[in-house]
């Protein structure tokens, strides 16, 4: 993951919490409220170390599972700061809004020019638009 967390890390604070449950759950009852939050915590790290396996969860940086799709990304929005700026004709911004065939021809030869191939544009034109 981006900010330095691995699967395994959150599957270890995972059994942490859940040894800390097990721990409290027959104490007494100035220890209930925290053995709630520790339940909460628990499910909480189980969906995020599921999540961070799923390549397709939003805690998955696009160019982390697919370099190609990050750089497309990374030309894209340049483009459409130079567009915003008035560097460049506004072909990003019209194929996202109109879905003009035209404009998108544009976006593919720009993205070819870069040195992304046709194959790799071909495979991951649904996730662009």
């Amino acid at each position: 993951m981006s900010f330095g967390f691995s699967v395994g890390d959150f599957i270890a604070v995972g059994r942490l919490v859940l040894n800390l449950y097990n721990a409290c759950k027959d104490a007494p009852g100035e220890f209930r409220e925290i053995n709630g939050e520790l339940s909460s915590l628990h499910i909480i790290l189980c969906d995020l170390a599921e999540q961070a396996l799923d390549p397709t969860s939003l805690l998955i940086p696009l160019g982390r599972m697919e370099p190609v799709l990050g750089r497309i990304e990374t030309l894209l929005r340049d483009y459409v700061r130079e567009e915003q700026a008035g560097q460049k004709a506004a072909t990003v911004l019209a194929a996202h809004e109109t879905d003009d065939a035209v404009s998108w021809k544009q976006v593919e030869m720009d993205l070819l020019t870069e040195g992304i191939s046709q194959e790799d544009f071909e495979k991951h034109r649904d996730r662009i638009k």
